[in-house]
């Protein structure tokens, strides 16, 4: 004889009983209806909790971390203001979240470990590393 799970199971699953000797019992639900009609429609829309940065100025990048926001405009004064270069927003965020992640794969630490080893000293060095590969070609 079968037990319990077993035919709950096989009547679940549309088969007969393991054994011969029973047929499992299966009670359809209703067809005419979705799953979930009965709890009606939702009278508001849902709000989203966060919505970025309301307004957006020439120094900020709406959508992330103030802290990448601060690194990539403190990368970029660098390249401006020492070596007269010009980067995009999103080209210098590459470099900073680059070094971020060659932090973690190399010293095995937490995104949030790596973030205190880029410091202004770090920036300024990527900056020159920049105005290297910018120079040399």
């Amino acid at each position: 004889m079968a037990t319990a799970k077993v035919m709950r199971t096989a009547a679940f699953t549309g088969c007969d009983s393991p054994h011969s000797d029973i047929r499992a019992r299966v009670r359809p639900g209703r067809a005419d209806r979705p799953r979930q009609a009965h709890h009606g429609p939702f009278m508001q829309p849902r709000r989203r909790r966060y919505g970025g940065q309301l307004k957006a100025s020439a120094t900020t990048v709406t959508g992330r971390s103030p802290w990448m926001n601060d690194r990539v405009t403190v990368l970029r004064r660098f390249l401006a203001d020492v070596h007269g270069l010009h980067l995009p927003p999103e080209l210098a965020r590459v470099q900073v979240a680059g070094h971020v992640e060659l932090l973690v794969s190399v010293l095995r630490l937490d995104r949030q470990a790596a973030r205190q080893f880029v410091t202004d000293d770090v920036l300024r060095e990527i900056a020159i590393d920049i105005a290297t590969a910018v120079g040399s070609e």
